[in-house]
């Protein structure tokens, strides 16, 4: 309304004085007809005022109305985007939980075919100062694992345990420099001991340097330890050099394992060690 009469201000104006001079004629002549003849004239000069405030309205209303939609389409958006957030996590979980069950059929799987009792287990800490070298476990004595029990996974062996408690145990990786295990050359049927470095790799020690060796050699754990139980991946030749210590070669190892990516393990079980050393026996 204002934005019209800033626009039309001197019409408005003229109209107005208009009106107050005739009302002025008619208070002096004092005749109704004159009165009347005024009122006529005035509702004629006040016609472009109520049409241009009935514009307005009109005008003003719409916008009301489109905000009002504005509003209601903004809500509905945030609504829709929870909504799609809430599906996403829920397939998310789903996801998860699939690829649970199929690691966890895995597991069981693994354990039928090395014939020594086992027990699912989950990692659920990293020790803060060796990271990738030590893991813990939900399992312990009162689940039968004890110390010195193997780590498993589907695609080979992965660590041992070393402290036990009640309900969980710490285990080194077989990365840990503490770790070693008794193997097997698959190709050549040459026995060694794989130890730990860190950082990911290992290392075949006491390998002769008549000692035929290859890069992509698979190793498999042999039994002699008692600790892992025998044809089990451990590791793979990614490095064969002759200038090694004395009348050894330096021989580097990857493990198998994916033992940054560890959830679920299986542990051997207490008396798995016993059918190990039975199974020895001649």
């Amino acid at each position: 309304m204002l934005s019209f009469l800033a626009r039309h201000k001197n019409p408005v104006l003229f109209g107005l004085a208009v009106v107050s001079i005739l009302l002025v004629l008619s208070a002096q002549a004092g005749g109704r007809r004159a009165f009347e003849t005024i009122r006529r004239g005035a509702a004629v000069l006040l016609v472009p005022l109520e049409q241009g405030g009935s514009v307005l309205w009109r005008a003003a209303a719409g916008r009301v109305e489109e905000v009002r939609e504005l509003a209601g389409a903004r809500r509905e958006n945030d609504r829709l985007r929870l909504e799609v957030r809430r599906l996403e996590a829920e397939l998310a979980r789903a996801g998860e939980s699939e690829r649970e069950a199929e690691r966890l059929a895995a597991l069981v799987h693994l354990a039928r075919q090395t014939s020594v009792p086992t027990v699912p287990a989950r990692v659920v800490a990293r020790h803060p100062t060796n990271w990738f070298n030590a893991v813990t476990i939900d399992r312990g004595e009162m689940h039968g694992v004890e110390r010195e029990a193997a780590l498993l996974v589907p695609s080979g062996v992965a660590g041992r345990v070393v402290t036990v408690r009640a309900g969980s145990a710490d285990a080194i990786l077989i990365t840990d420099p503490r770790s070693a295990i008794a193997v097997r050359n698959a190709r050549t049927r040459d026995e060694a001991i794989m130890e730990g470095r860190g950082r990911g790799r290992c290392r075949l020690a006491y390998v002769g340097q008549g000692q035929e060796v290859r890069e992509g050699d698979l190793l498999i754990t042999s039994g002699m330890d008692e600790i892992f139980p025998p044809g089990l991946p451990a590791g793979k030749v990614v490095r064969v050099s002759g200038k090694g210590v004395g009348l050894f070669q330096e021989v580097e190892v990857e493990p198998v394992a994916r033992l940054q990516a560890l959830d679920e393990v299986a542990v051997t079980r207490r008396e798995a060690r016993g059918k190990m050393q039975g199974e020895k026996k001649p």
